[in-house]
């Protein structure tokens, strides 16, 4: 009987369903939702928070796409030494780190870090072979993803947030 509620609930009133995890924002062809959103906040974000985070988001979304176009992957002895360094700091086993409940969102932000430092020093490296007269990394970085970012789709919802 509950279950029969529950589906006709779900037909007859689908938006009150999915308001939930309503799409904010659209990447190329993927997509930002609410509650990616969400995870980022313990209390309620003023919009210009919210804004804020998607636009760290979108980027993300851009960088994670490059590092597929380019096949850039994670160096597993990287990875292993970055956990090694944070079990080190924190005066803890490695063994005790990976035990740790937010142990996979450390490790796909390594991950992450790693591959976005590998892109980093790709496009410092073309840089160099174009014979760019700009020495600092980071800097030639930002300038290569704002054009990046000016060629990607994007679209955010704002009367959503």
């Amino acid at each position: 009987m509950t279950s029969r509620f529950l589906i006709i609930y779900i037909f007859l009133f689908p938006t009150l369903v999915l308001a939930e995890n309503s799409i904010i924002a659209i990447v190329d062809q993927d997509i930002i939702t609410t509650n990616e959103l969400n995870r980022f906040f313990n209390k309620s974000p003023t919009k210009a928070e919210k804004l804020q985070t998607i636009n760290l988001l979108i980027d993300s979304k851009i960088e994670g796409k490059k590092f597929k176009d380019l096949k850039i992957t994670p160096n597993n002895k990287l990875i292993n030494i970055e956990l090694t360094k944070i079990a080190k700091k924190n005066n803890i086993t490695l063994d005790d780190l990976i035990k740790a409940s937010n142990f996979q969102q450390l490790l796909s932000n390594i991950k992450y870090q790693i591959s976005k430092n590998s892109l980093i020093d790709l496009v410092y490296q073309d840089s160099l072979n174009e014979g760019s007269e700009i020495s600092d990394k980071v800097k030639i970085y930002e300038e290569w993803f704002k054009k990046l970012k000016a060629n990607t789709f994007i679209e955010i919802y704002e009367e959503k947030l």
